[in-house]
């Protein structure tokens, strides 16, 4: 992969899924502190993080979880009991009061759908499984589509049949160990698969790797897909080829490493090119249909489909009303061809005198100047120039704009990070009544969900560039050694 989007990128990523991969096992996102009486006769034992036993609650003490996962098929809670922070088990729990307030959680602002595949789709009274299921134990047959605009990190409020209650939809780890998820998500405007090398096998259920069926896809096929259930780092779609439908393997994006046998439509993608050999190629993995034609140094191309295959990362790209194929090496001794941006703007606040040019380099021309202290201007792409050493200030340059005018300056030029914003609307973008706002900015800090993680990780892009810069360094110092 490019050298800055396989070490910056790919450092992003695995700083953004790390806390999903880790806690994966044991299920672990913010479902929202909820009120419960403790029901045992005996009272609940309170648990330090050894799970040894420090303090006991008597019967019907009443008490507020934080936070709920499971460990070895026992659901715990996180409380807080007289200065204590600890974990009880929840079979020794009921809800205090069940009523549920929907102002309390997040909104879409467009409904989503999502397709039950399995046979574990069962309302309950509340986002969790301590609240109960729903009168007549309502469960959504397989085949099914329902939609919702309330949710958390894993769980969200549907109707079915006349029914309100709320549905597991949680892909990531087991957080029940009597329910798991059995929904995927409707695919939106953007749903197609590109196969990378021959399909044989299709799944019938993508929780069930061994339930397959035959089929011979051949590698450079596109696909559209109408349902895609998302995993930490992979996927799988549901597609249609010549009479057979199943669920195919797919990876969402390229991590540096070969791709799955497919991958999907790359949501709101960009590279701008960041040099003068930007190569059109004919074919998708042949090098040898490389041609004598660029994308010119500085050109902005959208990404349709990214793909790492045999140590080169491949993009399907549109640029100026056509579809190229571009490609990298992903151990480009060099500079980077191009540099990525994944959907996402930050807003800076910046000082007076900083000098605009057309390039990252300092040799290139000045197209403008910052005038005033405290302008905003919105980044969209950083440049690490590997000609230089990490610590001095031409090693990293960031792209701007910046009263009409689009270029780039030194990252160290940068202030205090203002705004986060996405260059592409998703279902994952909320509206929140203004009353909960802090509220829930104040929670997202502990929050496990990948789009508050994104959140996070952007907010402190500045340190984790800074970081990375350091790691990139000590890869190539540690592959330098390896070839001496």
């Amino acid at each position: 992969m490019k050298r800055l989007c396989s070490y910056l990128g790919g450092f992003l990523i695995v700083i953004l899924m790390f806390p999903i991969l880790v806690l994966a096992d044991v299920g672990a996102p913010e479902l929202g502190d909820y009120d419960v009486i403790i029901s045992n006769k005996d009272g609940a034992s309170l648990y330090d993080y050894n799970y040894n036993v420090i303090d006991k609650i008597p019967y019907d003490t009443k008490i507020t979880v934080n936070f709920e996962y499971t460990r070895d098929g026992v659901l715990y809670g996180t409380i807080n009991y007289h200065g204590q922070t600890g974990d009880i088990r929840l079979s020794d729990v009921k809800i205090y009061d069940e009523e549920i307030d929907l102002d309390d959680y997040l909104k879409l602002d467009t409904p989503a759908e999502l397709y039950v595949f399995d046979d574990d789709a069962y309302l309950y009274k509340g986002p969790s499984t301590v609240y109960g299921r729903v009168d007549k134990e309502v469960r959504i047959p397989q085949g099914e589509i329902v939609s919702y605009e309330y949710y958390n990190d894993a769980w969200v409020y549907v109707e079915y049949d006349g029914v309100k209650g709320w549905l597991l939809n949680y892909s990531f780890g087991d957080i029940y160990s009597d329910l798991s998820n059995s929904v995927a998500q409707v695919a939106g405007e953007k749903n197609r698969v590109y196969v990378i090398d021959n399909v044989k096998t299709l799944l019938k259920n993508p929780k069930n790797t061994d339930d397959t069926i035959d089929v011979d896809i051949p590698a450079g096929t596109e696909l559209e897909y109408k349902y895609y259930y998302s995993l930490a780092k992979t996927g799988y779609a549901y597609v249609e080829y010549e009479d057979q439908e199943g669920w195919i393997y797919v990876s969402p994006s390229s991590f540096g490493e070969d791709s799955s046998s497919a991958v999907i439509e790359d949501e709101c993608s960009t590279l701008i090119v960041v040099s003068e050999e930007a190569y059109i190629y004919e074919e998708e993995t042949n090098l040898d249909s490389k041609t004598d034609k660029t994308i010119p140094y500085g050109e902005e191309v959208t990404v349709i489909f990214s793909f790492v295959k045999d140590n080169y990362t491949w993009y399907y790209v549109s640029y100026d009303g056509e579809n190229y194929w571009l490609a990298e090496d992903s151990d480009y001794e060099n500079n980077s061809l191009y540099v990525g941006n994944y959907g996402y703007v930050q807003t800076y606040e910046i000082n007076k005198g900083i000098e605009i040019y057309e390039y990252p380099n300092k040799d290139s021309k000045i197209i403008g100047t910052i005038n005033k202290d405290g302008e905003v201007v919105d980044t969209y792409y950083t440049f690490i120039d590997n000609n230089y050493e990490y610590s001095d200030e031409y090693y990293s340059w960031t792209y701007i704009e910046y009263d009409g005018v689009k270029g780039w300056v030194l990252t160290t030029t940068l202030g205090d990070l203002k705004e986060n914003k996405e260059l592409c609307k998703t279902t994952i973008k909320t509206e929140e009544n203004e009353d909960n706002k802090e509220d829930k900015e104040d929670k997202s800090s502990n929050s496990l969900s990948p789009k508050v993680i994104v959140a996070i990780a952007i907010g402190g892009a500045v340190v984790l560039a800074l970081v990375v810069i350091v790691i990139i360094k000590l890869v190539n110092r540690n592959r330098n050694n390896e070839m001496l």
